[in-house]
């Protein structure tokens, strides 16, 4: 007998409403690249068959910590991002944009750093 784990064929609109998409984007440069484009239109198709949620880490203070990126240019990059995210069609109401240096509370980014 072959089992197999709950695959992508298991799921319907019913079910999708349930679920809530993570994904996320360290913007270390100015521009979304042709690469990210697959994983973005998959999330995009899952949220279009269904009411599920969709949130978008946007991870800038990995990018100033680990490639050393000044603040105007992260800053720049962010803004860049996300206003490329919503071109591609991700500004529905169930599609958020967390800014990991400025949604995350004070003292709980301070222990995360």
């Amino acid at each position: 007998m072959i089992e197999y784990h709950r695959g992508f064929e298991d799921f319907n609109s019913q079910s999708l409403d349930r679920y809530y998409l993570y994904t996320g984007r360290g913007p270390s440069q100015g521009t979304l690249h042709i690469g990210h484009l697959l994983g973005l239109k998959l999330i995009k198709g899952l949220s279009s068959q269904s009411e599920s949620k969709i949130f978008f880490m946007i991870a800038d203070d990995e990018k100033i910590l680990k490639n050393n990126i000044g603040l105007d240019v992260m800053k720049s990059n962010v803004s860049n991002t996300i206003a490329q995210l919503k071109s591609i069609g991700f500004n529905n109401s169930n599609t958020t944009f967390h800014v990991n240096s400025t949604d995350i509370s004070p003292r709980e980014y301070a222990l995360m750093i």
